[in-house]
């Protein structure tokens, strides 16, 4: 017998401690953002002869898979991508669903009718002139409607740049002090920053590799360019058209990239669609006021002075000249002539106006069904990666509470032997 034999079970109750002390920290963080479970590293000790010498505790490891972390991250940047997009092209929808254009401009062809077959009608005009007020207005505000979705892209785009670079830079400082940590980094840290990136990763797609000397400090990059090397961060820039200052693509570190997944491209990609949607009202309204416009600025040239019977600006807003409504009796006069009743009344069905808004209507619910059906096939994706994620990394407390019993009976184990032990000592001490 030898007085290091006390070791031995000693060494037990010290790591029987240790794992409880570690069970501990994992139930109270149960429900922590972020926090990643621990397990306590133990290792035989072998010094002391051929037995050994008890156990060590080597270390306090989080349970992660790296494989799993990647493509969770990578099916967020996916998800990200299709839901921004969705909630943007639902408003899109929202906006063309419930305007009452096609309406507006049924009843724009009636009131053209009824003056065709009662032209004396003093009123007529008069209606007319409400009913493109209607027309005109519900124009307006689709326009203004699509507008204002380029202007909230463009904001959303701007806050979400300024993010990657917050989050760019959290990342790079939590590499410093993991780096002055030495070889003991607390996992508190690693948590913090496995967090950060995943939130990254919402906004862009992100690789991840780990620096040879010291495996806790991350390199990270975005398509290929490093957006974080040990301490240092390099900033993400927009690109942008020098003709109309609208956003082109992506700078990091002054050199182009071209990102495929994540909320910043989604919200550039999502700016083509609302492109495609202003440019085909734009196509309607520029077809509807030249159709009019070419039998009306002819007939009416005089009264007009010149100019046209609707009025479009650059940026697709259009309304009546108030040079009509100034000249309500005279035009009245000049719109009796039955011929020139025919030829416009003729023109609903020549013009395919009604045509163009279906169209626009299918493209906006077509764009909207293709995006929906990429996120549900996606987000199914990432809740089976979300919950084998959650099922390693997440505390269970009937885990845990399993651990903490094993862990009292090997306690008591250890104590039992370190009893054993005094016993055995005791027993050669009589002897002598």
């Amino acid at each position: 017998m030898k007085l290091s034999n006390y070791w031995v079970g000693a060494s037990g109750l010290s790591a029987a401690q240790n794992a409880m002390q570690v069970a501990q920290q994992n139930i109270t963080n149960l429900n922590t953002s972020g926090y990643v479970r621990q397990s306590v590293v133990l290792q035989s000790n072998h010094t002391g002869g051929i037995v050994g010498n008890g156990v060590l505790t080597t270390g306090i490891e989080r349970i992660i898979n790296d494989a799993i972390s990647r493509q969770y991250n990578s099916q967020l940047a996916t998800v990200s991508y299709y839901g921004y997009q969705a909630d943007m092209l639902a408003r899109a929808e929202s906006l063309v669903g419930t305007n009452t254009l096609s309406t507006a401009l049924n009843n724009f062809y009636d009131v053209w009718s009824q003056i065709y077959h009662n032209p004396m009608d003093t009123n007529g005009l008069n209606s007319l002139i409400s009913e493109i007020g209607s027309l005109t207005s519900q124009i307006n505000q689709l326009t203004s409607g699509l507008e204002g979705m380029q202007s909230q892209l463009r904001s959303d785009l701007d806050v979400q740049v300024s993010e990657v670079n917050n989050l760019l830079s959290q990342i790079a400082n939590i590499n410093e002090q993991i780096m002055s940590s030495g070889r003991n980094t607390p996992n508190g840290l690693l948590d913090q920053r496995d967090a950060l990136i995943s939130e990254l990763s919402q906004y862009v797609p992100v690789e991840v590799s780990y620096d040879s000397g010291n495996t806790n400090v991350v390199t990270v990059r975005i398509n290929g360019l490093i957006g974080v090397d040990g301490e240092t961060f390099h900033h993400l820039g927009v690109e942008t058209d020098s003709m109309t200052g609208a956003v082109t693509g992506f700078t990091l570190n002054d050199r182009r990239t071209q990102l495929q997944t994540g909320v910043l491209q989604a919200t550039l990609d999502t700016g083509k669609y609302i492109d495609n949607y202003q440019e085909q009202l734009s196509d309607f309204v520029n077809n509807f006021a030249g159709t009019y416009h070419s039998i009306l600025d002819d007939v009416l040239s005089d009264i007009l002075r010149g100019e046209s019977f609707f009025l479009v600006s650059p940026k697709g807003h259009i309304e009546l000249n108030p040079i009509v409504s100034e000249n309500v009796g005279e035009i009245q006069n000049r719109l009796i002539d039955e011929e020139i009743l025919a030829g416009i009344v003729g023109l609903q069905k020549t013009s395919n106006l009604l045509g163009q808004l279906d169209k626009l209507t299918l493209t906006v619910a077509s764009d909207v069904s293709k995006v929906n059906t990429s996120l549900k096939a996606n987000y199914s994706l990432f809740e089976a990666l979300e919950s084998m994620k959650s099922s390693i990394e997440g505390v269970n407390l009937d885990e845990e509470l399993i651990t903490i019993t094993a862990l009292q009976n090997y306690y008591a184990a250890n104590s039992k032997t370190i009893d054993a032990t005094n016993k055995m000592f005791d027993m050669i001490l009589a002897l002598l």
